[in-house]
């Protein structure tokens, strides 16, 4: 390909695609935007894919599907797993069978009440991205990722990371829209500690940036590393979510109906 046309392939590649751990308010006490809500904004702003990420829940699964698919937004399903009020990482499905590792993962720590672990498993089909270094970046198995928050790029200019940017991946996690949003992450936060607004610390919240913005407004932090674009897109490339959405909300109604 000429250098030109290369340059211009990548200027225009597609950053739509970079939203890896989206929350919804089945992410308790957490998230602020329903499934609705979420795809509906993304859809309007043009995005092709999404991916869902809820903390330590899978019950938003169908509706997220659904709803992507209704807007033609390409769905992929994850979870982030959390430890004592910390987000450890993030499992992305490759495909159905990733899935299933995923789910079968959190339901045995879940059910067994056993701590999640800092480093999960190697797990098949499954992409895990870190929201930071729990081990030497040169360890990472090839299916291990280290996400780089918008706020945090420029500090690669100086740091050794930089040389790692096949490992490293756009992470832009989305919390909230608005301000009146982000006010509402704050309180759920406060409930869920059990505390008031006054004393909640940093660590407590998501980050003020943690919003889902328009595609072009993201590019703008990533341009100077088309490496980790090109990651981003090898991830969203290889996953396929295989959930009959239909069927699953039949047999899930059944099943409840059953119980009661």
């Amino acid at each position: 390909m000429h250098p030109r046309a290369a340059a211009r392939s990548l200027t225009l590649f597609d950053l739509a695609d970079v939203y890896l751990t989206c929350h919804t308010t089945f992410s308790l006490r957490y998230g602020t935007l329903s499934p609705q809500q979420l795809v509906e904004k993304a859809a309007a702003w043009g995005v092709k894919s999404l991916t869902l990420a809820d903390n330590n829940t899978t019950s938003c699964a169908i509706e997220f599907v659904t709803r992507c698919r209704e807007y033609g937004i390409k769905p992929i399903l994850g979870i982030s797993f959390w430890r004592d009020q910390q987000w450890l990482y993030t499992g992305l499905a490759r495909n159905a069978e990733g899935w299933h590792h995923l789910c079968k993962f959190l339901s045995d720590h879940s059910l067994d009440d056993k701590p999640l672990p800092t480093v999960p498993p190697r797990m098949e089909d499954v992409w895990i991205i870190y929201p930071r270094l729990c081990k030497p970046i040169g360890d990472f198995r090839d299916s291990e990722l280290l996400g780089i928050r918008p706020q945090h790029v420029n500090r690669l200019f100086s740091h050794e990371l930089r040389n790692y940017q096949h490992k490293l991946v756009m992470l832009a996690p989305v919390v909230a829209v608005t301000d009146e949003d982000y006010a509402l992450h704050r309180t759920l936060r406060a409930i869920d500690l059990n505390t008031v607004h006054t004393k909640l610390t940093p660590r407590d919240l998501a980050k003020r940036g943690d919003r889902l913005l328009p595609p072009a407004t993201l590019q703008q932090f990533y341009r100077p590393y088309p490496a980790i674009v090109r990651t981003i897109q090898r991830v969203i490339d290889s996953c396929i979510t295989e959930l009959e959405t239909e069927f699953c909300s039949v047999q899930t109604t059944a099943t409840f109906r059953r119980s009661t």
